[in-house]
């Protein structure tokens, strides 16, 4: 059964009832469990139960660089991973919520309030004092340009966004590196020359399927080249 996403009070009384000062509060304590862990999630009371009522799927935590034994020990129902404990503090972990599912919100509090608030110059932080995440403001049809102009991390814009939207809102390789695979951002259409400036080598564009010649006039130094069997000197394509 999928699970309705919260309405903006739901959110701000589920972060009152955790003891959380707010979303952005929410947000910064998932960025930093990705390093602490899944025990110090849950001992926050930070389940996959109300984190999906918070709106983070467990391909935005992905995103984010969980992998997926994190995401089972959360309780999330994913593929592939070690079996998730079958309660949570006493609570069975819920699944199956999508940040894509209709809003319930009431009268007045919902997308036309949302984008009103916008409209009327409030920002991710100010959005997200009224209850109101990310996934909110994409359920809008707002672009990733959009979203970045409100302020969202890129944290948050990668678990709502595709690499080709970011890239298209002016984010680079060396700013998507950390949330997407080489291979989607090749498919996001970035040059040999960002993903050289993004940190990946010769044999990694190799890999990936690059034009040799692209890989050639990337800027790579002639032994970069040359230790991967490549000469500086382009070849003509017939």
């Amino acid at each position: 059964m999928t699970r309705k996403p919260l309405t903006p009070e739901e959110r701000l009384k589920l972060c009152r009832q955790l003891g959380i000062s707010g979303l952005d509060h929410v947000h910064r304590m998932v960025v930093e469990g990705k390093s602490r862990g899944a025990h110090w999630l849950l001992n926050l009371g930070l389940g996959a139960r109300h984190l999906e009522l918070f709106g983070y799927t467990a391909e935005g935590m992905e995103r984010l660089g969980y992998d997926r034994r994190t995401l089972a020990q959360l309780g999330y129902a994913v593929q592939s991973a070690a079996p998730a404990p079958a309660t949570v503090g006493g609570r069975s972990p819920a699944a199956g919520f999508s940040p894509a599912a209709p809003h319930d919100a009431p009268a007045g509090r919902g997308p036309e309030q949302l984008r009103r608030l916008i409209a009327a110059g409030l920002r991710a932080s100010e959005l997200h004092s009224q209850g109101y995440t990310i996934h909110d403001c994409k359920r809008l049809g707002l672009s990733a340009m959009e979203l970045a102009q409100l302020n969202f991390p890129i944290e948050a814009l990668a678990t709502v966004c595709t690499a080709a939207e970011l890239r298209r809102a002016n984010f680079g390789a060396r700013d998507l590196r950390t949330f997407f695979s080489g291979s989607e951002l090749k498919q996001a259409g970035f040059r040999a020359d960002e993903m050289r400036m993004a940190g990946f080598s010769v044999r990694d564009l190799l890999n990936l399927g690059y034009n040799e010649n692209h890989i050639r006039t990337a800027g790579y130094s002639t032994n970069e080249l040359l230790r991967e069997g490549l000469t500086t000197t382009t070849r003509k394509l017939y």
